[in-house]
């Protein structure tokens, strides 16, 4: 099989000096967290996660039903009470406002390409949801379509603009769509989101999809039956993944989850714990069998079996939309 040679930028950027001074035994380092975003790409995935986590959910969920509610009634011609047309008056008016704090705050967040494109989610909604109030406070019935403004509210941002401004799968490309964390786990959300979005930092900087891939083709070699030469870059590339996983572990860990009181959502975390301890554990393995040059050993270690937990568990810990979907398993 033949290797490619990668220049991966390990040293400044995986590896923290607490994680590099044990990287030998990969075990034991302390959590990583950068002093600074590595980038401006960083800086303004850091100022999206900031606002989502600071986000009130019981405020964003009653606005958005509201807006459901609206609608129903809407479709079925049943006028709303003066009671129930000053509730969602109340409901729309409040998440409205709140949206246009986050808008206010990050509009002038970053420079990066795509960045208004990526903000033009909350204009939408603010504008469907103040178009719906005005209509509400009206007192007419049934609402006229602009009033209703039948227009995309509560979306995602486009996918071409988040791939340019190259946050992709962030926080800042869900702006609109994401509540804040709950609260029967409002603590360990609102670290989690932080500690995923180093994570995927980390991980974009430092040439880690590369490293993966030099792991995926000795995986191919093996179960193909292909000679396999072992060189000083390949392994290297699984020693950069066995630091990044125990740095990603390290971050995780770190995490606050003992005052999660559902126990679903305790379940999930420890799962999402677990699967990064295993991958810990298979990338040192693994390393270790690339160094010790028996192949014998190497086709045992990269058998496809020994992947441990197969996936993350995010939905269950209520992180589906957020950073942590970008973390590579």
């Amino acid at each position: 099989m033949k290797s490619r040679r990668r220049a991966l930028l390990v040293v400044p950027l995986l590896l923290s000096p607490a994680l590099a001074a044990c990287s030998d035994d990969a075990g034991g380092a302390e959590p990583t967290r950068p002093a600074e975003p590595v980038d401006d790409i960083a800086a303004a995935a850091a100022q999206c996660t900031a606002v989502l986590n600071e986000r009130d959910e019981a405020v964003f969920r009653a606005g958005q039903d509201a807006g459901f509610e609206l609608l129903t009634l809407s479709l079925k011609d049943e006028a709303p009470s003066a009671a129930e047309r000053s509730e969602l008056v109340d409901a729309m008016s409040a998440v409205r406002d709140l949206l246009q704090a986050d808008r206010d705050r990050l509009a002038d967040a970053s420079a990066l390409d795509g960045w208004e494109d990526l903000l033009a989610p909350l204009d939408e909604t603010i504008e469907v949801l103040g178009s719906r109030v005005e209509g509400l406070e009206s007192g007419r019935w049934p609402l006229s379509k602009d009033e209703l403004s039948l227009g995309a509210p509560f979306a995602s941002a486009d996918r071409d603009a988040a791939e340019a401004s190259g946050l992709a799968g962030r926080d800042c490309e869900v702006l609109a769509a994401v509540a804040g964390p709950a609260a029967e786990a409002e603590e360990l959300v609102r670290a989690a989101s932080v500690a995923c979005g180093t994570i995927v930092d980390r991980r974009r900087t430092s040439g880690y999809d590369d490293a993966a891939t030099t792991s995926l083709e000795v995986v191919l070699a093996v179960r193909q039956g292909d000679d396999l030469d072992v060189t000083d870059a390949m392994v290297g590339d699984l020693r950069a993944l066995r630091d990044e996983w125990q740095a990603t572990y390290d971050d995780l860990a770190a995490v606050p989850a003992d005052g999660v009181a559902d126990a679903g959502i305790a379940e999930a975390w420890a799962s999402d714990l677990q699967l990064a301890e295993d991958r810990a554990r298979l990338y040192g393995e693994r390393l270790a069998a690339l160094e010790s040059g028996e192949r014998a050993r190497i086709d045992e270690e990269f058998q496809t079996t020994k992947i441990g937990v197969p996936g993350w568990d995010w939905e269950g810990v209520g992180l589906q939309s957020r950073d942590c979907r970008s973390v590579r398993a």
